[in-house]
């Protein structure tokens, strides 16, 4: 039994090599959304989609000719 355990133990990566694996995955991934929130806030009404100016503030229908 303490033949397997070493063994499995000796192909575990190490903390450094898991840390990394996460950063890589996390990082960007944070970037991404900060980049988002930039827009959602920061750009012009005329770059923006209409559902989103839709949604800026305004409470009213979707505008669809259903909703009249």
């Amino acid at each position: 039994m303490d033949a397997l355990l070493k063994e499995l133990g000796d192909r575990m990566p190490t903390a450094t090599v898991l840390i990394n694996a996460a950063l890589a995955a996390a990082v960007p991934w944070i970037v991404y959304r900060i980049n988002q929130a930039f827009h959602r806030y920061g750009d012009p009404p005329w770059k923006r989609d209409e559902e989103e100016c839709s949604n800026a503030g305004v409470a009213h229908g979707s505008g669809k000719e259903e909703d009249r």
